[in-house]
């Protein structure tokens, strides 16, 4: 008995060998991934579609049809940490089952020689997974809810 310890866990289980060589089993993902949203942008105007989501709707979503239901602002945030609170925020809202949801970003005017750094990693983590998963489209907002500084985000319905 001597080199022996005893297990970690103290269940008394002991793993099944693994043949030598053998990779460990990787958990099968929860969701297939997403197919990429289509981006465009042209002037301050950034728009992200799913397939399957028509220009006409995107043009309603731009008019504010439907209204937002929940506003998330990230004025001031580091790249990183706005990206934390915009996974949260969205899988928050889609656990209350929101339809439409307001994200302000701000316009970059502070962002110097970059450019709109927090709109810009915003519009990249709509469209990248694990977000795009419940993103059906995103476009700039009207002037009433923040024109070039927000984005009015339609959610997929769970």
């Amino acid at each position: 008995m001597r080199g022996v310890r005893p297990l970690a866990d103290r269940t008394g289980r002991v793993p099944p060998p693994r043949p030598a060589g053998a990779k460990p089993a990787r958990p099968a993902p929860l969701l297939p991934p997403a197919p990429p949203l289509a981006l465009d942008a042209y002037g301050d105007h950034v728009e992200g579609r799913a397939d399957g989501v028509s220009r006409d709707r995107l043009r309603a979503l731009q008019d504010g049809d439907p209204a937002p239901q929940d506003t998330l602002d990230l004025h001031g945030l580091r790249r990183d940490e706005a990206t934390r609170r915009l996974e949260t925020f969205i899988g928050e809202s889609h656990r209350r089952r929101l339809r439409c949801v307001l994200v302000v970003t701000g316009r970059g005017a502070h962002s110097g020689d970059e450019g709109p750094v927090l709109r810009t990693a915003v519009v990249h983590a709509l469209a990248d997974e694990p977000l795009r998963r419940g993103v059906l489209a995103f476009v700039s907002a009207p002037p009433a809810h923040g024109g070039a500084g927000a984005l009015l985000v339609l959610l997929r319905r769970v």
